[in-house]
């Protein structure tokens, strides 16, 4: 199965995909042809993972190829996400392993202007930002839930203001029966920092509960003594500890930071910001394991 393509300097092709080489089930594949299609060289890696993933072609002419890991001593269905530089006779100069856990899948990235990358993925039925250096090193790494559902991001591409925007699916499972009942498009906009609402690398947290964002209620906005805060929760959605409010100034720093209550299926509280000076602000709701949702306040 061949899931990537990309046309190298010399006009020739890149693939890569999965297949059954003998001894190796399931091992990841990278396919060098000439420009007339031919087949040059074939390189089997992996491991045991069918693999969803992409291939790059660097400025300078190397490959990069987006994949899956999976030792055959591990668990069914636990694998890594593996980033692997080649150079054009189809050699291994460095290879990056992260993210291991339950349902770890690959799918697109991107190598940016600098050398670095975005990529997108699947790790525990959430959804998965995340940009490397040049080397492949793990420059940060962010997981995306959607409320009652699992979620995916395929696509990722950089925006003209230095962000990214991911599009996938994400499942909403009925709380009732246990089953799914709806599937959704999703398009995710982040900042360079895969941040929904900016700071939120600030807030503590790695994983983001999207699907509450849009029922987060600020007022009134512009504020100037007191500013309220309203989020409804799903039934049966259940806080991981205590809410809290951080609320950060233009330049990221917190300027307030506290428990916030939460009662009758809803958190609901307000905030004295009466001695804050005048200006944007970023408020970030957050409990023990999760951002929640965010927004943008302006005082006056």
């Amino acid at each position: 199965v061949a899931l990537g393509v990309a046309e190298d300097n010399s006009n020739g092709l890149l693939l890569t995909g999965y297949g059954t080489p003998p001894g190796n089930q399931n091992a990841s594949f990278l396919i060098r042809t000439d420009a007339d299609g031919d087949q040059l060289w074939r390189r089997n890696y992996g491991g045991r993972a069918a693999v969803n993933g992409a291939v790059r072609v660097t400025a300078d002419g190397g490959i990069i190829t987006w994949s899956e890991y999976r030792d055959g001593g591990w668990p069914t269905d636990w694998q890594q996400m593996m980033l692997t530089r080649w150079d054009a006779s189809g050699s291994v100069v460095w290879q990056q392993r992260s993210h291991y856990n339950y349902f770890t899948n690959t799918y697109d990235f991107e190598v940016l202007p600098d050398g670095s990358m975005i990529a997108t993925g699947t790790s525990l039925l959430d959804g998965v930002l995340a940009k490397f250096s040049a080397q492949g090193d793990s420059l940060w790494s962010r997981s995306y839930a959607f409320v009652q559902g699992g979620s995916y991001l395929f696509d990722v591409e950089p925006t003209s203001d230095g962000g990214f925007v991911a599009t996938g699916t994400a499942f909403v499972t009925s709380l009732d029966t246990g089953y799914q009942t709806e599937q959704l498009i999703w398009v995710l906009k982040t900042d360079s920092l895969g941040c929904v609402v900016p700071g939120c690398q600030n807030v503590g947290v790695r994983e983001y509960e999207i699907g509450l964002q849009e029922q987060l209620e600020l007022s009134p906005n512009p504020a100037s003594a007191r500013l309220a805060l309203h989020l409804p929760l799903p039934p049966g959605f259940a806080l991981a500890g205590n809410a809290q409010v951080v609320l950060l100034d233009a330049q990221g720093r917190a300027v307030l930071e506290r428990s916030v209550a939460a009662s009758g299926g809803a958190i609901n509280d307000a905030l004295d910001v009466s001695a804050l000076p005048r200006g944007l602000y970023y408020l970030h709701l957050r409990d023990k394991q999760r951002w929640l949702a965010g927004g943008k306040v302006v005082l006056e």
